[in-house]
């Protein structure tokens, strides 16, 4: 019998077991990807690295925060307030959006700054296996269904599921915040 479908085999991997997402992935975890397989889904998958699509000029971001249909609303209840006379509604109601605005234009600045971040944090090499050796290659040429292996002070290259580990842990700072090192397990087949 076939293992369960889930929406694609990159999603929902952390809640499968190994053996489910293995199979998902039809690989073998002894061997790895063949060089075809490897090469076939890269064509499918594309790199393996975060879009850098061209940033929009800072200007345009923040006009187009006032796209929101809440800030339309908000704007449209100032005109309504001007054309009643009542001034300062009207001013309260505009600078009210002006601060809306302008914080939800700074977070996602942040969170943009934060992706550019993360793009810089992605290790240029990894190791994989692949034909049942393990090969030293780009992060970005790996695709779903590499078995990777990470050593101490390595980074990880890819959003993966742990398949055996021995003390492992992870600094995980730069995505959570969080300070202390966190102990990650390979959970039963």
């Amino acid at each position: 019998s076939n293992p369960p479908a889930f929406e694609s085999p990159t999603r929902r991997a952390f809640q499968s077991s190994i053996d489910i997402v293995l199979a998902a992935h039809n690989v073998d975890p002894a061997q790895g990807l063949s060089p075809l397989e490897a090469a076939h889904r890269a064509s499918l998958h594309g790199p393996n690295s975060l879009s850098s699509d061209d940033p929009e000029p800072a200007a345009l971001k923040f006009i187009l925060q006032f796209k929101d249909p809440l800030i339309l609303l908000l704007i449209a209840s100032a005109a309504v307030s001007l054309l009643m006379s009542q001034f300062d509604d009207a001013f309260s109601i505009f600078l009210a959006v002006v601060i809306v605005v302008s914080v939800a234009f700074i977070q996602e600045r942040r969170s943009d700054q934060a992706v550019e971040r993360l793009n810089s944090l992605v290790p240029h090499r990894c190791r994989a296996l692949r034909a049942g050796e393990l090969v030293t290659l780009d992060a970005a040429e790996l695709v779903p269904g590499d078995v990777i292996a990470i050593s101490l002070g390595d980074r990880v290259p890819a959003d993966a599921r742990l398949i055996d580990s021995v003390d492992l842990e992870v600094d995980e700072s730069s995505m959570s915040g969080e300070s202390e090192s966190v102990l990650k397990t390979a959970l039963g087949g």
